[in-house]
């Protein structure tokens, strides 16, 4: 079973699978061994790779689904962002929250520029 942000990634595959536009954007520490391992199970489920942060996406008025780190809960609330727990199996739902209500995108999207 995945852990972390393999489960989030796994998770995506689901999502992308229903929703082929949705894209997943990583960002983090880079810690090689960790980036080589993570870009390894992307390659394998079939995404291109690329990088950004949070406050990109906002800037940019795209709503971000984030896994609830302290870091993350630290400089963002629920508000501007839409959570999901590490290692939930319910991480899909999160994520197909944010795709199918318009009306919490559009929360999220005003909240956050």
């Amino acid at each position: 079973m995945a852990a972390g942000i393999e489960h989030g990634i796994e998770a995506f595959a689901h999502v992308n699978g229903r929703v082929p536009t949705a894209e997943l954007y990583l960002y983090g520490e880079d810690r090689r061994e960790r980036v080589s391992e993570l870009r390894r199970l992307v390659r394998n489920l079939g995404f291109d790779q690329s990088g950004t942060r949070i406050m990109e996406f906002m800037s940019q008025g795209i709503p971000a689904v984030v896994s609830r780190t302290k870091l993350d809960s630290f400089y963002f609330n629920e508000g501007v962002v839409h959570f999901f727990n590490s290692g939930d199996s319910r991480a899909i739902d999160t994520m197909l929250d944010v795709v199918n209500k318009k009306e919490l995108r559009e929360t999220l999207v005003k909240r956050g520029s």
